[in-house]
């Protein structure tokens, strides 16, 4: 059976979780086949990239065109049929997003209509598409960064042509970052350089791609933050599951669940206080096996507690990385962790690198604050480092900067109707078990981002 919250003693049939200070013959190896539940697929048709169907779109048409990769406008007569299917006072279009406005969403959502992006709103608030962003008028429609590759208006450009884009447009202008939503390029301009450019003077295509150019003291991705949004989506009674998986089932941890910083008092506050957040997956590097948990959760201790300081202590830090929110914790003697299940989402099985993120697919998390959610690949972000500038003045190559994803985050299922700060530290799992990050922020846009992992994977981690 699958393991539910509402369950909290574990219905899973027992596996070899790893557990610190076993024998060889006890402790899984890197081949170790671990019993897996299946989940069933909540996508039809799922392939690479865009095109697949949410299970419960019943939409007459399909907007995606699988042979020429990309999405049709819909007809007249399917708005129609859009609006009367569920009685929407308006739909907004503006692909690869559907956006209906109803006082009367159906009980269980569509992800998808026709293939497309589809959120239900009610009426009087703002579409949740891309943020507007403060958009200079340099782009020129006379004006290619590419003159000899063809980029489809709705993926991700390879590594080699993405460089190719960053390292051109590098020369006629100084970079923040580079954010890669297909249909649009986003190009946020450094403004502490002393550069002006001029009226239609930068080129606004890459292919494709369409180019606008932000300038602003605001990154593009303002206000991110674990902030929560509105939607029409009712929420169970499952929020916050606290529950001691110590104490329960097969007496071990798994993806998900509630781990704390050791207790501390912060300014007058005479109460003791602590941060929680979602443990994330065990690694390995060699004979290192380490726990992942979100770096933020533990500003103040190194400690690190199930499912809260009075409850019992797991493990250890022994490695920081800030800059990806993520740390990795050696776990104590006696605690047992297994990969093998993660709630309602999908057992973890690989890491990926950002080369193997593309545009369209789906990914989803299950946390103890939120139950499973489900996120849409939808962007790619190069992020300038130190301003652009090594500390001897020497330009940083495209190469060397990091990426991030971004995500369309969309409705809880069993969860709270709300993306709150607990959730950090989960896994983003697709169906095939691939792992292409650890959330850490979300916007008020409906957006989350991550850290590739791609540091990671060449140091050497994978996996347990």
């Amino acid at each position: 059976m699958i393991q539910t919250r509402q369950s909290p003693v574990k219905l899973v049939t027992p596996t070899n979780a790893y557990v610190p200070n076993q024998t060889n013959s006890s402790a899984p190896s890197s081949s170790t086949t671990a019993t897996n539940v299946i989940k069933e697929d909540m996508f039809r048709g799922r392939v690479p990239g865009w095109g697949a169907r949410h299970h419960l779109d019943d939409a007459p048409f399909n907007l995606w065109d699988p042979q020429a990769k990309i999405f049709r406008e819909p007809t007249l007569q399917e708005i129609n049929w859009i609006s009367k299917s569920f009685d929407a006072v308006e739909v907004y279009v503006e692909l690869p997003d559907i956006v209906v406005k109803t006082t009367s969403p159906p009980n269980q959502i569509p992800l998808t209509l026709g293939s497309a992006l589809c959120r239900f709103i009610p009426p009087g608030l703002p579409p949740p598409n891309l943020p507007m962003g403060q958009f200079a008028p340099y782009g020129t429609s006379n004006a290619d960064i590419l003159t000899a590759n063809y980029l489809s208006q709705f993926a991700f450009p390879n590594h080699e042509v993405s460089i190719t884009i960053i390292e051109s447009l590098s020369v006629l202008m100084d970079i923040r970052a580079v954010h890669f939503l297909p249909p649009i390029i986003v190009v946020e301009l450094d403004v502490s350089s002393d550069r002006v450019y001029q009226r239609f003077s930068l080129p606004s295509k890459a292919g494709d791609l369409t180019i606008y150019y932000h300038q602003s003291t605001q990154p593009y991705w303002e206000d991110s933050s674990h902030s929560a949004y509105e939607r029409l989506i009712t929420p169970s009674a499952w929020v916050n599951d606290d529950s001691n998986y110590l104490y329960a089932g097969n007496h071990e941890l798994c993806p998900g669940v509630c781990l704390s910083s050791s207790s501390f008092l912060q300014g007058g506050n005479p109460a003791a206080l602590w941060r929680s957040t979602t443990v994330g997956t065990l690694w390995q590097k060699g004979t290192t096996r380490l726990l992942t948990v979100a770096d933020h959760g533990f500003t103040d201790s190194n400690e690190v507690y199930h499912p809260t300081p009075a409850g019992r202590r797991i493990g250890e830090i022994v490695q920081k990385f800030p800059a990806w929110d993520i740390s990795l914790v050696r776990l104590d003697p006696s605690i047992s962790f297994t990969n093998t299940h993660y709630f309602e989402a999908n057992r973890p099985q690989r890491l990926i690198s950002s080369l193997e993120f593309m545009a369209g697919e789906w990914f989803e998390l299950d946390s103890m604050t939120t139950g499973r959610i489900d996120l849409m690949a939808r962007g790619k972000s190069w992020i300038n480092p130190l301003g652009g500038q090594h500390p001897l003045n020497i330009p940083i190559g495209a190469r060397e900067w990091p990426t991030e994803l971004d995500w369309s985050v969309f409705g809880t299922v069993g969860g709270a109707s709300q993306v709150k700060d607990g959730i950090r530290g989960a896994p983003l799992v697709d169906h095939d078990g691939r792992v292409a990050g650890y959330f850490s922020l979300a916007d008020i846009h409906q957006f989350a981002h991550t850290r590739s992992l791609d540091f990671f994977i060449k140091e050497g981690w994978s996996m347990v």
